[in-house]
């Protein structure tokens, strides 16, 4: 490889595996069925095209069963990490499926929720912001509004702190317990 007079060698963000003339199938998304087909890059935005196999089915945002019968399909941009200075949108089609047992629904892909327009590792690392700086200061470095960060960040504190499941629970142990007219009582 010809590096000519570069001092630094950048290796790739993401792990691409190279599968036949000009086919890169990306893995870390857990999607065999997307493809890399461009790369568009405008000021400070890259636009990464993916193109979509019908072979491997559509699966059912309801029930999760695969299938391969498709309904139509929405071109979509989800945000992704960014690239060095570039904010990341991937573009690729969304199908609805005609599942045999809900109808017809939209697909469920693993790296997005349905409705969300952010991957669940960009919705991961502005959560991980926020627990270290303020929402407002978080929407101003990634370009957002500060409510889509709270949205974000409310969606990964619920999933967080949720109730927890008492259904097996055996024992329950008290430490103390008082009263408004009585003084704290400790159980040993």
């Amino acid at each position: 490889m010809d590096t000519g007079d570069a001092d630094v060698i950048l290796a790739p963000i993401t792990t691409i595996e190279r599968s036949g003339q000009g086919d890169y199938r990306l893995r870390d998304w857990s999607l065999p069925s997307v493809r890399f087909d461009t790369a568009l890059t405008e000021e400070n935005l890259t636009e990464l095209h993916l193109l979509r196999e019908s072979s491997f089915g559509f699966i059912c945002s309801s029930c999760g069963q695969r299938t391969s019968f498709t309904y139509g399909s929405t071109m979509v941009r989800i945000r992704d990490l960014s690239i060095f200075e570039f904010k990341a949108h991937l573009v690729l089609d969304k199908y609805r499926v005609k599942c045999p047992n809900c109808g017809v629904k939209i697909e469920k892909l693993d790296f997005v929720d349905l409705y969300s327009r952010y991957t669940n590792r960009f919705e991961e690392y502005v959560a991980r912001l926020c627990r270290i700086t303020s929402i407002k200061q978080v929407a101003d470095l990634l370009g957002l509004d500060w409510k889509t960060v709270k949205k974000i960040d409310k969606k990964y504190l619920e999933k967080e702190f949720a109730i927890p499941d008492y259904d097996d629970l055996r024992i329950l142990v008290v430490d103390e317990i008082s009263s408004e007219d009585e003084a704290i009582i400790t159980l040993q």
